[in-house]
């Protein structure tokens, strides 16, 4: 069965503004290089900016994760943004910055003898680091119970 139409507006909200009157919509990947500047440079840059201007309630920033399906680990990374979104939105973006920080590590000449699980456990460590607790957060991304291609329940239908 495919995923159901979304409630609400897809995206991770990056600036709260509770009624902007523009909407810059950014689709990334948090194993891509370029992705990274792009995230860095708005994240501490072009935020930064807006709010010493007092302009930041007129501009929402929304964060959009597009795995790359060439890095095999980008999936994994995404899911975990994922469930970050999942158990705080608030905590979110920090947590898109934790991995940008820590990219590197995932790349794939870092990740190639790891597991899928390796991988979660690797992700769920950086979330701990943003304020998630490790185990409710490592849980969201427990293939634990899963059977057949039914991929990680809320985790993966927020990723679709």
């Amino acid at each position: 069965m495919s995923a159901p139409l979304p409630q609400q507006p897809i995206g991770i909200k990056m600036t709260n503004s509770p009624s902007p009157s523009i909407v810059v919509e950014m689709f990334q990947d948090v194993c891509c290089p370029f992705s990274n500047t792009m995230f860095s440079t708005i994240y501490k840059s072009v935020i930064s900016e807006l709010k010493e201007r007092t302009a930041i309630h007129k501009i929402e920033f929304l964060f959009h994760c597009v795995p790359q399906p060439w890095h095999s680990q980008s999936c994994c990374m995404n899911e975990a943004v994922m469930a970050a979104a999942i158990l705080d939105k608030g905590k979110a973006v920090s947590y898109i910055n934790g991995i940008f920080a820590q990219q590197t590590t995932f790349f794939d000449d870092s990740t190639g003898d790891l597991s899928r699980n390796e991988l979660y456990d690797k992700l769920s460590d950086i979330a701990v680091i943003s304020g998630y607790d490790h185990e409710k957060f490592r849980s969201l991304l427990s293939l634990e119970g899963v059977t057949g291609n039914e991929g990680l329940g809320d985790v993966t239908q927020h990723l679709k």
